[in-house]
C-alpha cells in the first residue's frame, strides 16, 4: 500500500507558519458601552453623587454666614390678681433681623466644607475610576486569552494533519502503534489546555459581573480591539511611587476628609462675633377700659459685639478634636507608606514579567524556526511526524506559559494605572 507523505508534505512548505497576525475582531459592545451602563446603574455611584450634592449644598451655607436671618416671635400674656393701672392682657409682636459681619472661625467653617466637598467628589471619581479598571482589566484577559484560541486553532490544523499521517504510516505497518498512541495522548492534553483557557474566560465574564453589576447576555458581542493588547503593552511605565501617591484618588478623598478635621478643630472654640441688627417690637395692651387696646411699638437698629472669655468645656472639646485631627494624618501617613511600597512592588514584578515575555517570545521564535526546518527535512526522511508533533505541543506548552505571564502583567499594569488614574487611550 502507497503511503500519502509525498502527496501531502508539500502542502506543509507552501504553508506559512506564523501565529502572530490575528485577525484584530470587532464587537458590538466595548469598554465604553459597558462603562457607560454600569455608571448609569451603579447605586454607589447615584449615593455618591448625592452625598457630593449634600456636601455643596452645605459649603454654599457656611459662604453664606453673613446672610440675614429673619425671626418673628409672638408672646400673649394673661393677667390675674390685682393690676395697677387695671390690665387684662398684654400682647407683643417681635421681628428681629441679624446679620454676622465677622466670626473668627468663619473661614474655618469654609475651609472644613470645602474640604468635605473635595472628599466627596474625589471619592465619587475613585469609585468610577476603579469601575473603569475593573472593566478594561477584565477585557484585556478575555481578549488575550482569545487571541491564545486563535493562535491554537492554526496549530490544531497542523497537529490533526501531522496525527493523520502517523494514523496512516501505522495503517500501513511503518509506524509503531506507540507514535499514534503517544500523538493521541498529546492531543487530549492539548484540548484539555483549550478547554482550560475557555473556563478561564468564563471566568472572567463571572468577575466582570461580580465587581461591576454588568450581566453579559451574549458573550460573543463583547470584547476589545486585540490591536489594543499590543498597544497596552507597548507602552513603557515608569512606577513613580511618589506620583501614585499625590496622584491617587482614594488619598485624596482621605487628606481632604483630614484636612476638614483640622478646621473643624479651629472652629470648636468661637470667641468673636460681630453682628449687625434690627429689632421691632409691637405690643398691644387691653383691660376692660379700653377694649381695643394700647398699641405701642419700637425699632432699633446697631451692631452687637461678643467675646467669649473663657469656656472650658469649649477648649477641651477644641483639644479633643485635635487629637483626632492628628490621629487621623498619622493613619493617612501610613497608607501613604504603604501605596509606596505597593508601587515599588509593582514596578519590580513589572520588570520581571516584561523581561519574562522577551524570553518566551524568543522561545516561540525559536520553536518555529525548528518546526520549519523539520517541515523541510521530514521529506528527506531525517525526522518522523511525531517529532512535528511533539514539536508543535512544546510551542503550545510556550504559548500557554506566555498567555499566563500576559494575564498577570494586564493585572499589573491596570493595578498601577487604577492607582494613579491613568484609563488606556
Amino acid at each position: 500500500m502507497t503511503i500519502k507523505v509525498a502527496r501531502v508534505a508539500p502542502l506543509f512548505l507552501l504553508a506559512t507558519f506564523s501565529l502572530s497576525e490575528v485577525a484584530s475582531a470587532s464587537y458590538a459592545i466595548d469598554a465604553n458601552d459597558i462603562f457607560k451602563e454600569v455608571i448609569e446603574q451603579s447605586r454607589k455611584i447615584t449615593s455618591l453623587k448625592k452625598k457630593l450634592s449634600s456636601k455643596e449644598k452645605l459649603m454654599d451655607a457656611e459662604r453664606s454666614y453673613y446672610y440675614p436671618k429673619v425671626e418673628f416671635s409672638i408672646d400673649y400674656s394673661e393677667f390675674y390678681g390685682k393690676q395697677e393701672p387695671p390690665l387684662d392682657s398684654d400682647s407683643e409682636l417681635v421681628m428681629s433681623i441679624n446679620s454676622t459681619l465677622y466670626s473668627d472661625v468663619s473661614s474655618d467653617r469654609i475651609r472644613s466644607a470645602d474640604n468635605n466637598r473635595l472628599a466627596a467628589y474625589y471619592s465619587l471619581k475613585q469609585k468610577e475610576n476603579e469601575l473603569y479598571f475593573n472593566v478594561v482589566s477584565e477585557l484585556l484577559k478575555i481578549e488575550r486569552s482569545r487571541t491564545f484560541l486563535a493562535e491554537s486553532d492554526l496549530i490544531r490544523e497542523k497537529m490533526d494533519d501531522f496525527i493523520t499521517q502517523i494514523s496512516n504510516a501505522v495503517t500501513a505497518g511503518v509506524s509503531p502503534v506507540s507514535y499514534l498512541r503517544e500523538t493521541q495522548l498529546i492531543k487530549v492534553r492539548f484540548n484539555d489546555t483549550i478547554a482550560t483557557v475557555k473556563s478561564d474566560i468564563d471566568s472572567y465574564f463571572t468577575q466582570l459581573y461580580l465587581s461591576t453589576g454588568y450581566k453579559v447576555v451574549d458573550k460573543d458581542e463583547v470584547g476589545l480591539p486585540s490591536v489594543l493588547l499590543n498597544t497596552v503593552l507597548a507602552e513603557k511605565l515608569i512606577f513613580d511611587a511618589q506620583e501614585g501617591v499625590n496622584s491617587n484618588l482614594d488619598l485624596r478623598s482621605k487628606y481632604h476628609t483630614v484636612a476638614a478635621l483640622k478646621h473643624d478643630a479651629d472652629a470648636n472654640f468661637e470667641k468673636l462675633i460681630v453682628s449687625a441688627f434690627n429689632d421691632t417690637n409691637i405690643g398691644l395692651k387691653s383691660n376692660s377700659d379700653n377694649l381695643r387696646g394700647d398699641v405701642r411699638e419700637s425699632s432699633a437698629v446697631g451692631l452687637r459685639l461678643q467675646y467669649q472669655l473663657f469656656d472650658r468645656k469649649k477648649s477641651k472639646t477644641k483639644g479633643a478634636a485635635y487629637n483626632t485631627y492628628e490621629s487621623e494624618m498619622e493613619s493617612l501617613e501610613d497608607e501613604r507608606d504603604s501605596m509606596r511600597a505597593k508601587i515599588i512592588e509593582l514596578g519590580e514584578n513589572y520588570d520581571t514579567m516584561m523581561n519574562r515575555r522577551d524570553n518566551l517570545l524568543e522561545q516561540i521564535r525559536l520553536s518555529k524556526n525548528l518546526i520549519d526546518s523539520q517541515e523541510k527535512e521530514i521529506l528527506v526522511d531525517r525526522i518522523e511526524f511525531i517529532d512535528m508533533v511533539k514539536s508543535l505541543s512544546e510551542l503550545v506548552r510556550t504559548h500557554v506559559t506566555l498567555l499566563n505571564n500576559d494575564v498577570k502583567l494586564y493585572d499589573n499594569i491596570s493595578e498601577y494605572r487604577s492607582i494613579i488614574s491613568k484609563p488606556f487611550n
